[in-house]
């Protein structure tokens, strides 16, 4: 049998690309609390300390409390002494409040927190991750869950590949689910996840109790590209990589001109608004429109919004190509989009096409295609101008360029 002692701790972060704003965290308190009509209201509690267990208290008609916990569900009795003090019948438990705030004679809780139950589920079209820590500070693993609503389904991934199941919510903040932690095909394990103040704060058992914080990581970048351009300081071997952020699954899909087939970089949420991609331990920091980064060879970092019509469509660009040393490849060269397929000429000079190729849209503000001779053509409109990365495969070697309208 599978002990439920040993305490670890787990710090995991929140990523929560909200595709409906009426799915957000729950608002905060407008109303003051009436201590005499506490229906539609919960109390978040967490303990202190490394067991991090949470609990969730559900008031009732006729003084009941419903208790929610990993383990348990209960339902118990209180009284309300003074106009501001509930009492736990038969615990020794008070909680005392002053208006909205909540304070304790019990002091095994770091947190209490009053929420009042929102009219529609604050999980669903979210997406968390983060990573897994225990207690003595090592990292344990990652669980990223993506929940969705009409069903409800929340899709799961301990590092062994998402697996999904059916949800239904507590209240519209909390859930209770039956998962398979350790990958041995077997739901057994069980978690269970509390929204409180832009948090999901969990517990988890996979043979040990476990806990689990996740942060709010609010920026909505599910709908945007990040170009990331690297060069020397001289600007030589300039080449881009362009990062997918639908953030599925703890992992963002990256396009590079020298490695056609899309690569799912894992990474785990270590601020509010900070990713670090786990095989390279490169950061990313998200300031509004802004980008930051760690990795000093990123010379320039954007995020280009995906659009719902191809944006490059009927434009043509030219410019000047160049080798990776930043000698002059092609001083003169263009790429022009037709406007009813998915087809661009290219060649020397604006009009006269070599060749016409079929491309395949991303985002519907980039391109990428594979040409007959395995060269590979990557381009991503960035503010206003074509930045192109060639692939020349024999002589494996990046060209670069960057193309205005014209």
């Amino acid at each position: 049998m599978k002990t439920k002692f040993l305490l670890i701790m787990l710090a995991m972060v929140l990523v929560a690309c909200n595709k409906d704003d009426d799915n957000q965290k729950p608002d905060p308190q407008e109303e003051r609390f009436d201590i005499h009509n506490p229906e539609g209201y919960f109390l978040y509690a967490k303990e202190s300390g490394n067991s991090g267990r949470i609990y969730l208290f559900e008031f009732l008609p006729e003084e009941k409390i419903q208790v929610h916990t990993l383990e348990q569900e209960a339902i118990l009795s209180y009284t309300v002494i003074d106009d501001n003090i509930i009492d736990i019948v038969n615990s020794g438990v008070q909680f005392i409040f002053d208006g909205n705030i909540v304070t304790s004679n019990n002091n095994q809780y770091d947190e209490l927190v009053l929420i009042k139950k929102p009219e529609s589920n604050q999980l669903a079209n979210n997406i968390f991750g983060g990573s897994i820590y225990r207690s003595d500070g090592s990292q344990q693993g990652n669980l990223f869950c993506r929940f969705t609503s009409d069903p409800d389904e929340v899709f799961l991934d301990f590092g062994y590949g998402a697996t999904s199941t059916n949800y239904a919510t507590i209240g519209n903040i909390a859930t209770k689910l039956a998962v398979d932690v350790n990958n041995d095909g077997n739901n057994d394990d069980n978690l269970f996840i509390v929204l409180v103040n832009g948090k999901l704060e969990a517990n988890i058992t996979d043979g040990n109790s476990t806990k689990i914080t996740l942060f709010a990581f609010d920026l909505n970048i599910a709908d945007y590209m990040l170009f990331a351009k690297e060069a020397e300081e001289d600007g030589s071997n300039s080449k881009f990589t362009l990062f997918d952020m639908q953030l599925d699954f703890g992992a963002v899909r990256t396009f590079v001109a020298d490695d056609v087939v899309p690569v799912y970089s894992y990474y785990k949420i270590i601020a509010e608004n900070t990713i670090e991609l786990l095989n390279e331990g490169t950061q990313f920091v998200f300031n509004e429109n802004a980008v930051l980064s760690n990795n000093d060879r990123y010379k320039e970092l954007v995020l280009v919004k995906k659009e719902e019509s191809n944006q490059l469509a009927g434009k043509t660009f030219a410019g000047t190509y160049y080798n990776a040393d930043m000698t002059v490849l092609h001083p003169n060269f263009f790429y022009a989009y037709h406007n009813n397929d998915d087809k661009y000429d290219a060649g020397f000079e604006v009009g006269t096409a070599l060749r016409t190729e079929t491309y395949t849209s991303l985002g519907n503000i980039a391109s990428v295609r594979v040409l007959d001779n395995q060269d590979v053509e990557l381009m991503v409109l960035v503010n206003g101008k074509l930045e192109v990365n060639y692939y020349a495969k024999i002589e494996d070697t990046v060209h670069y360029g960057s193309f205005t309208k014209q």
